[in-house]
């Protein structure tokens, strides 16, 4: 598993000149379009979700060949692509949850979380757990709101998480320098724009 992650890191690292503005495109469309183009996201997210696992999965049964496991999660990509259109609340449920629970494990918050101080072995493994358990509950949660008030939750979710990929994107492409004196500006030019994106998709869209 170490050297199939190894590899994709490697991946990235090398098509980062490519992938980091296309990310940065992507995060904005999430940002100002994700209820709008709610059915292409979830197919897109559905499908990224297979080709991920499905690739993870056979890298570990199959020696010899590169091109068997990409062609293995391409297919379960596809099959999840489609049964979204089946079980489409299926879909909006796991995006959700998925989008709220990654954006609250990386906020800086959780670092304080992380801080927490608990005496023992068993004490530290608690507070390691922590930042998971807090993001897993709180995606849940998200991903049931969406299913009882899917329009409004959407609209936030997809404004708050697209604005913060596209500024960390925005980041990483220029290597700006995230510290204690700056961390305050970027957060602020990602609630302006998580503001800006949920108001133009509440304009832009019916109820």
């Amino acid at each position: 598993m170490s050297y199939v992650i190894y590899r994709m890191t490697c991946i990235l690292a090398q098509y980062q000149s490519i992938l980091l503005p296309a990310g940065i495109l992507i995060s904005l469309a999430l940002c100002f379009m994700g209820y709008k183009y709610l059915n292409a996201w979830v197919a897109a997210f559905a499908f990224m979700a297979g080709l991920g696992g499905g690739y993870l999965v056979s890298s570990q049964m199959i020696y010899g060949s590169a091109y068997a496991p990409v062609l293995i999660g391409m297919l379960l990509g596809v099959i999840l692509m489609l049964l979204t259109f089946l079980v489409f609340n299926a879909g909006v449920f796991c995006l959700t949850a998925t989008m709220v629970g990654t954006v609250i494990y990386i906020l800086p918050l959780m670092d304080r979380v992380r801080g927490i101080y608990l005496p023992g072995e068993l004490g530290a493994q608690m507070v390691a757990a922590f930042p998971a358990v807090i993001a897993l509950l709180l995606g849940v949660g998200a991903g049931v709101a969406s299913l009882k008030s899917t329009r409004t939750v959407i609209i936030l979710s997809t404004g708050i998480t697209g604005a913060y990929r596209a500024v960390s994107f925005l980041i990483s492409l220029f290597g700006a320098q995230v510290d204690i004196h700056t961390r305050f500006v970027w957060l602020f030019v990602v609630v302006l724009l998580a503001a800006l994106g949920v108001v133009v998709q509440f304009f832009t869209t019916k109820k």
